[in-house]
């Protein structure tokens, strides 16, 4: 049985961002633009547990690590999405947005063609 999440509001922040070869090696994301602009101040404190969920629909278990960072299960993330460094992706997150386990959800999607 899947899980549902639940969204209360329009989608607070969005923002394109491409995989570097440093992020794929070490499985983590920067919470960053595309022209490095930093969004990590938007989201849960740093330790906080976060639901990816990619535009498939399956979800993978994060964390923030650091300021501008997600890390846990983005191998998982980078192999189903057959994604690799210099490949784009879009990134959806809404404060409001909880997991049924009331966990805070990113979307993650990649952009390729």
């Amino acid at each position: 049985m899947k899980k549902k999440t639940t969204k209360k509001s329009g989608v607070l922040l969005t923002f394109e961002h491409e995989l570097t070869e440093f992020e794929f090696k070490l499985r983590y994301l920067n919470l960053k633009d595309i022209t490095g602009k930093e969004y990590g101040r938007f989201f849960p404190s740093i330790r906080s547990q976060l639901v990816l969920i990619d535009g498939e629909g399956r979800k993978f278990s994060v964390t923030r690590v650091g300021n501008n960072q997600i890390s846990g299960d983005l191998f998982s993330f980078f192999k189903a999405n057959e994604l690799k460094p210099g490949d784009s992706i879009s990134v959806e997150y809404d404060r409001e947005e909880r997991s049924e386990d009331g966990e805070s959800v990113i979307h993650i999607k990649s952009k390729k063609s």
